[in-house]
């Protein structure tokens, strides 16, 4: 397998493991996953401007395109969850007032 190759599926890889950690809610592994996936992304680019077969170029091309699919998945989960936080927080500020001003009385 060619070097662009295997970048290319390193990254898929790591999006699939973006989208996992966004469905588990694990928020704190997930910039660690963009970052890597920032490194993939610079080092396919470097790849890119080497002259490669047609076929090659064809199959990364059609890898790049799954691991959008699946970038644009993890990023809907991730803005259902900062809705939802966003929801529990207004509650949160609500209910909040609502005892200090009871509270008062």
């Amino acid at each position: 397998m060619k070097p662009i190759q295997e970048c290319a599926l390193r990254l898929l890889q790591s999006t699939q493991a973006l989208v996992d950690a966004a469905k588990a809610g694990e928020l704190s592994s997930i910039d660690s996953i963009q970052q890597q996936r920032q490194h993939l992304i610079a080092e396919l680019d470097l790849l890119s401007h080497q002259p490669d077969d047609e076929e090659t170029l064809l199959q990364v091309r059609r890898i790049i395109e799954q691991s959008r699919e699946l970038e644009n998945q993890a990023s809907s989960l991730l803005q259902q969850q900062r809705d939802e936080a966003n929801r529990t927080l207004s509650k949160l500020k609500v209910s909040k007032k609502a005892r200090k001003a009871y509270g008062e009385f």
